[in-house]
């Protein structure tokens, strides 16, 4: 019976979302200055819905991932947060941070794409690209 209502909402999700695509996405940080490599996180929106929370990291390690995102034209943002005695708070100006780390793009999903972030604190930009 489980495998039953397991493969009615597949079947049902795929009429509802159509086809998927894989995305693989890479963030990291460049510029961090000594002694502030702080513990980070980061959210993925998919047309202003939570699709993900990446894993707890120092910004000094980069992470990759894999998403599944249904084809066709979507909006995806990207919230960066990071700790900060105790309290996540997001990685912005107005904290006292170096850049208002958050984008949103457009993007035309296909079957396969790779999404790169890079938090730039040396330029005080984020960089994201999919192609």
């Amino acid at each position: 019976m489980k495998v039953l209502i397991l493969s009615l909402i597949v079947a049902l999700s795929s009429v509802a979302f159509g086809q998927q695509g894989s995305v693989d996405v890479s963030i990291e940080f460049k510029g961090i200055e000594e002694g502030y490599d702080h513990t980070t996180r980061d959210e993925l929106y998919v047309d202003g819905k939570l699709l993900l929370v990446t894993e707890e990291r120092l910004e000094s390690k980069a992470i990759k991932l894999n998403i599944q995102v249904p084809r066709g034209k979507h909006t995806i943002k990207i919230v960066n947060w990071v700790m900060y005695e105790g309290v996540w708070e997001e990685n912005k100006v107005e904290n006292n941070y170096s850049l208002d780390s958050f984008r949103e793009i457009e993007c035309n999903f296909r079957k396969k794409g790779k999404l790169t972030v890079v938090y730039d604190l040396n330029e005080s930009e984020v960089i994201m690209k999919y192609k």
